[in-house]
This record gives structure tokens, C-alpha cells and sequence, in this order.
């Protein structure tokens, strides 16, 4: 009898373990099948970043994705190039509770970046730097990335589609211009309006008409580069500029004494009439003077 009743508890023992065993598997899947509950992925994904949670509650998820330069394990999303279009990408989530495992996929489209939005940022980054008093040439980009970027320009005789920059002639006007630069990329398009205004030039035209004559009754080597006197001329307009010095103290010039020049120049009336249009001449110079035969030394 005394057997009897310790089979008996021995049983009723193993009955009880076996039945907390049940339990606490059955909490385990209603765990996880509510973890699984809980996670919401979007279907169609346009935005920089998703939530992957690690865990929810006692239950732990890792992640995995078969393209990672689309969304990464993190959630961080990179969105193809227009030219790429939408991409196809498999999440992976392994929920796991008490070694208990259970895979989840889900299907996702990452959108690609519309061609009005790359526009819309390469339009708000150009930008051409101060256009209130030019003087200089521009810097006009051709292409901002992929974007493709041309100008127009309402006076391109002051200013054209390159940025090269001829001011108005000394004692003229200002000049405005609108400056118009159209992006394309991919079929669409966006404008922006630049409005320039170009600067008339400080130079004061020379008179070339002052121009009597040119002599040297000292050997050059008397003289040094820097010397007053000595002068160092690279076109014709300088060169111009110095056979017309006179000995004045008011207005700082010394009378040329030697003149070094450093290229080739070419002294006929059209020719440098034609490449310096702002002076004006007298060509009567041209006519009744001999111009010196000149070469660089």
C-alpha cells in the first residue's frame, strides 16, 4: 500500500510538469504572434527612414535585407535615381522568445527620386555669387550633377551665355541685365532669373592723338628695367600709352627713354583700331609719322 501511494505522487508529478510545459509554450507563440502583430511595414516606402524595431516586449528581432543599398538592416532608406526606377526589396525579421524561432518576410517597394525633385535641389543650389556690380567674367556652371544647366542672357553684347563680361565704355551708363539659367534633366525643366548689373568701365579712353613721335638718343644699356624712363610694354595699347609720356610731375609720367617690348605687336591703324575700340585716334598719327619698327628684344 505504501508503493501504491508513492507511484501515485510520482504521476501526479509528471501530469502537473507536463501541463506547465504546455503553458509556457502556448504563452511563448501568443507572445511572439503578438510581437508579429505589431510590426507595420509599409508596402511602398518614400520616406529617408523606417522603423525596424530590435525587440518588442521579452521577444528579440534581427533584421536582414537582400538589398542593403536600398534599405539598410537599420531602416535607413536610399532611394534609386530616376533613370533606376522603383526597387523591389525583401525584408527579413527572425522574432525569437525561450528559443523559439519564427521568420517574417515583407515585400517592399522603395520609390525612386522624381526628376522634379532633383531639379528642385539643383535650382536651389545655384548659385552665381554677387550680382550687383560686376566686372569681372562669370562663372556659369553647364551642369549641377546630372542636371543640365544653359543661359540666356537679354544683352549678350555686356554680357553671354558664358559669363564673359565687356563692360559699357568709361562715362556710360550701368547696364542691367537678366541672366536666365534653364535646367533640364530627364524631359523636365525649371528656370531661374539672375538680374546683373554690369559695371562701365574706369579706364578713361586714351587719346591715342597725342602721339607725336618716338626717339632714343641713349644706349638702352644705360638704363635698368624699374629706371624712370624704362618701360616694359606687352601690347599695343601700352605701347601707345608710353611713346605719348611727357615729362610732367602733375600727372606723374616720365618721357620714355627705352622701351622693352615683350611680344610681338601690330601697329597699323585698322588693326589696332579693330582690337581697341573704346580709345580714340587721330590717324593722322598713322598717316604722317613713321611708327617704329618694333620686335621683342
Amino acid at each position: 500500500m505504501r508503493y501504491k501511494g508513492i507511484l501515485l505522487f510520482v504521476i501526479i508529478l509528471l501530469l502537473l510538469g507536463c501541463g506547465s510545459k504546455v503553458d509556457t509554450s502556448d504563452e511563448v507563440e501568443k507572445a511572439l504572434d503578438a510581437a508579429i502583430s505589431q510590426v507595420e511595414i509599409p508596402s511602398v516606402i518614400q520616406e529617408e527612414a523606417i522603423a525596424l524595431p530590435d525587440s518588442i516586449n521579452t521577444v528579440q528581432i534581427i533584421w536582414s535585407t537582400d538589398h542593403p543599398e536600398y534599405i539598410s538592416f537599420e531602416g535607413v532608406i536610399t532611394r534609386p535615381e530616376p533613370e533606376a526606377g522603383s526597387q523591389k526589396v525583401t525584408l527579413s525579421a527572425t522574432f525569437s522568445l525561450a528559443g523559439v524561432i519564427r521568420t517574417v518576410r515583407y515585400e517592399v517597394t522603395v520609390s525612386a527620386i522624381p526628376p522634379e525633385e532633383i531639379i528642385a535641389s539643383a535650382l536651389a543650389s545655384l548659385n552665381i555669387g554677387s550680382m550687383e556690380a560686376v566686372t569681372d567674367d562669370l562663372n556659369l556652371p553647364t551642369s549641377i550633377g546630372k542636371v543640365e544647366v544653359s543661359w540666356i542672357s537679354s544683352h549678350p553684347e555686356y554680357l553671354d551665355q558664358n559669363g564673359k563680361v565687356k563692360r559699357p565704355l568709361f562715362g556710360h551708363e550701368n547696364v542691367g541685365v537678366s541672366l536666365t539659367a534653364s535646367l533640364s534633366y530627364l524631359g523636365k525643366t525649371a528656370s531661374k532669373i539672375f538680374s546683373v548689373t554690369i559695371i562701365s568701365s574706369d579706364i578713361e579712353p586714351f587719346d591715342y592723338s597725342k602721339i607725336l613721335g618716338f626717339a632714343c638718343n641713349i644706349e638702352p644699356t644705360l638704363l635698368e628695367a624699374g629706371d624712370p624712363g624704362y618701360y616694359l610694354v606687352s601690347n599695343e595699347r601700352e605701347f601707345l600709352e608710353v611713346l605719348a609720356y611727357e615729362n610732367n610731375a602733375k600727372k606723374g609720367t616720365i618721357a620714355a627713354k627705352v622701351i622693352e617690348i615683350t611680344s610681338d605687336l601690330d601697329l597699323g591703324y585698322s588693326e589696332v583700331l579693330a582690337k581697341y575700340p573704346e580709345v580714340t585716334f587721330n590717324d593722322t598719327i598713322f598717316r604722317e609719322h613713321k611708327t617704329p619698327q618694333t620686335h621683342p628684344l
